[in-house]
């Protein structure tokens, strides 16, 4: 297996470091070869993180860069010499898993290629240095909830860096002094790339360094790298990119960093249809952090123009317009209404549960669906007669099946 991902990938070079869509092709046909499977689904278990580190680090140079309010240890892995210096972080929201699989595959890609001699490989670690933290919350990444042991919200925490967390993170970048960084995040359901019916698979953001969202070079170098991954994207899910919104908060960790000069993008690996695991996701996850490493080695040769804010801003933005499902002609109280239907997500030993909640009754929904559900030929009509938003749904079974259940994963 090592030798056949060698032989694939040996045909690239890396020439000014721009590797062929090709390329990428070939890296998502062969992604089972380098994927970490003791990574699955939405919680990711702290003995099997334990146990994958302890593995990669026979491979890769490991640092303990300090502690969580939990005493967790936060470990970065730090690859290759070059002269592009590049930090990579993910799961400031320990609810936030998708980019933390994808982190961990790239690693493992990283392994298995210098295990085979890979020149492109050789030549990429030649180009730049990585610094990449795979999980930066720990505590809450292992009980599932997106803020810290105190209770706060590490990506609000930037200019007052009043945790242990953030106090590593800044900590690293006032010492690593990064050329670019790359905050990486999970994003809700509920996001559509656009104001079309399209999930909003990946989005980004290049943050605004002030409140007026002036566009400054440092946002510029963002944009650019946003651009690249955005149109390698589209060659595997077009129309499913989206630009999260760039509205001005200084205690954000990409606002601040931009503010005082450092590039900085911002991920948030969204819904691809019916993966709730994000095991799909993560596999565009982990293109756009390679497309993103790639660009970047060619940091101090970016062409900045005119287009690369234009190409940016054409990137549909983010809205709010997705429910997880919408239930048609349900009667309730003898009147036929469309539900709309979000899950709840809470931890439950190793799993994420899934309650589906009503948050929309009406008699036509102001959302779009990831599933539409006809329930005409439900039988137990009598279920929902007192439903009401904010109550838990009830199953629904259409012809012996169940449509609409609370379910983990």
């Amino acid at each position: 297996m090592l030798w056949f991902t060698c032989v694939n990938f040996s045909f690239f070079t890396f020439v000014n470091m721009t590797l062929p869509l090709y390329f990428y092709k070939t890296l998502f046909r062969n992604y089972n070869q380098f994927k970490c499977d003791q990574l699955y689904g939405r919680l990711l278990l702290e003995d099997k993180v334990h146990t994958l580190n302890h593995k990669l680090s026979h491979h890769l140079s490991i640092k303990n860069e300090g502690n969580s309010v939990e005493s967790r240890i936060i470990t970065s892995f730090n690859l290759g010499n070059g002269p592009i210096k590049i930090l990579v972080w993910s799961q400031m929201h320990g609810n936030e898993s998708t980019s933390t699989k994808a982190i961990y595959d790239f690693l493992n890609w990283v392994t298995l290629n210098s295990n085979v001699s890979n020149q492109n490989l050789t030549d990429l670690l030649q180009k730049v240095t990585l610094k990449i933290i795979p999980i930066l919350n720990p505590d809450a990444a292992f009980k599932y909830t997106r803020f810290n042991a105190n209770n706060v919200d590490l990506n609000r925490d930037a200019k007052l860096q009043s945790q242990p967390e953030t106090k590593v993170l800044f900590s690293i970048v006032e010492s690593f002094q990064p050329d670019l960084c790359l905050n990486m995040h999970g994003q809700r359901t509920i996001f559509s790339a656009g104001q079309k019916p399209v999930p909003a698979t990946l989005s980004f953001l290049s943050a605004s360094s002030t409140k007026d969202r002036r566009i400054s070079e440092v946002r510029l170098k963002s944009m650019a790298i946003i651009n690249q991954m955005n149109a390698m994207l589209q060659n595997f899910i077009p129309q499913h990119v989206g630009r999260y919104n760039d509205g001005f908060n200084i205690n954000c960790t990409g606002d601040y960093l931009h503010s005082v000069g450092i590039p900085t993008v911002l991920f948030e690996s969204g819904h691809y249809t019916n993966d709730y695991e994000r095991e799909v996701v993560r596999k565009y996850t982990f293109l756009s952090l390679f497309k993103a490493i790639e660009f970047a080695t060619n940091f101090g040769e970016i062409n900045i123009d005119e287009s690369v804010e234009r190409n940016y801003n054409e990137i549909p933005e983010n809205q709010e317009l997705f429910v997880d499902v919408i239930v048609e002609n349900l009667q309730i109280n003898q009147e036929v209404k469309r539900v709309g239907i979000k899950y709840e997500e809470s931890p439950e030993g190793s799993y994420v549960v899934f309650k589906p909640l009503v948050v929309e009754i009406a008699d036509k929904s102001s959302f779009y669906g990831h599933t539409i559900i006809d329930a005409s030929r439900t039988l137990n009509h009598f279920k929902f007669k007192d439903l009401k938003v904010g109550d838990e749904f009830p199953e629904l079974k259409i012809n012996e099946n169940v449509f609409v259940k609370k379910f983990k994963i």
